[in-house]
């Protein structure tokens, strides 16, 4: 035992002499350099996926290093910044440059390929709304500021099924402002008392608080569930925090207890990917359409020294069975997509196909 500890010891204290000496070189270069070597350190340092992912972040290193000199402009720098974050596959991977520069490193999305332009993805639920009316439903409610051009809440009912979605999980980018969600939530699920079934659409939807997602999960269960567990790095060391569990709570006056389908795709991310996962636990629940993104950590953040920032996952969240959907999204149970065809028809797939398990 004590051999092992001195060997370890030994191991950490060679480990924060060669972090201080890194420190030190990075202090005598130029910003460009500066930038660079603290880009790739807060990576090393603070991604929780580096082994999972299979990824050589020191090939990277010795890849674009050497691009880098005192004389590198701030395109050239961006540039060779984005492509060595380019292959961790994350959305929560970005940079931040001045002059509106914007990287974020996304794994490859068939949604953003098959619907490629803003105005084919503003159509998509111009072709939703229109299969609800199809399907008896009454006239679209809406909750909550607008952002992005889209409300926070859409509910409706056609007497038997309700129907709710939100593409975002805040109220606003800087506010959370529970007890206004709360209202909102409140008014929704007072309007599904009396329904069979509840239809959650978060296709879309780009995240955001998880006490969101575990506030929306809350309203459909009257039974505390684990819902998930998460670890977060610890900064400079291969090792991650002790497991914390997560669990839905009751929420609300009447929580709907009866069949509930969640409708994903591969644009389902961040805070909306645990809204996913934590409802998967639910024995009510049915998840149609594609897997989420997969993008499940807070966003850990830093600035460098031009005054850029950069951004990555830092956490690591599991099923209640530890499995990890990092990078591949949370499973369906009903697989349904949609295409550009459906805009022609102005019909929706994932939503007939959610109607058919709600009337099985």
């Amino acid at each position: 035992m004590s051999r092992c500890f001195v060997s370890r010891g030994l191991l950490l204290l060679s480990f924060i002499f060669i972090i201080n000496s890194a420190k030190g070189q990075v202090a005598s270069l130029s910003k460009p350099e500066k930038t660079f070597e603290e880009a790739w350190f807060f990576v090393y340092n603070n991604y929780a996926f580096l082994k999972e992912k299979g990824i050589n972040w020191d090939k990277s290193y010795s890849r674009f290093r050497i691009k880098v000199t005192a004389k590198t402009t701030d395109d050239s720098l961006f540039s060779f910044l984005s492509q060595m974050l380019t292959p961790l596959n994350d959305g929560h991977v970005t940079l931040r440059g001045n002059n509106e520069r914007k990287f974020s490193a996304n794994r490859p999305s068939r949604l953003v390929e098959e619907f490629h332009t803003p105005d084919l993805r503003k159509k998509v639920w111009t072709m939703v709304d229109s299969s609800l009316a199809e399907a008896g439903f009454g006239p679209l409610q809406y909750l909550g500021r607008e952002y992005n051009g889209k409300p926070l809440f859409t509910y409706t009912t056609n007497g038997k099924i309700g129907y709710m979605r939100f593409t975002r999980c805040f109220w606003t980018m800087w506010n959370m402002n529970s007890f206004v969600v709360n209202s909102y939530l409140n008014t929704i699920m007072s309007t599904f008392e009396g329904m069979e079934s509840v239809i959650v659409d978060v296709r879309f939807n780009i995240g955001g608080e998880d006490r969101f997602s575990f506030n929306v999960a809350g309203r459909f269960t009257d039974k505390r569930i684990l819902a998930l567990v998460k670890q977060t790095r610890i900064e400079g060391m291969p090792a991650f925090t002790y497991p914390e569990e997560r669990y839905i709570k009751p929420k609300g006056r009447k929580p709907f207890c009866g069949k509930v389908v969640v409708l994903t795709n591969d644009r389902t991310a961040s805070a909306a990917d645990v809204f996913a996962l934590a409802m998967r636990q639910l024995p009510n629940v049915t998840i149609v359409g594609e897997p989420s993104e997969g993008i499940f950590s807070d966003m850990y953040s830093t600035r460098l020294p031009n005054g850029w920032h950069i951004s990555l996952s830092n956490q690591r969240y599991f099923s209640p069975h530890m499995i990890s959907y990092e990078g591949v999204g949370v499973p369906v149970d009903i697989v349904a997509k949609n295409s550009v065809v459906d805009l022609e028809s102005n019909s929706d797939p994932v939503l007939k196909k959610a109607l058919e398990v709600l009337q099985k």
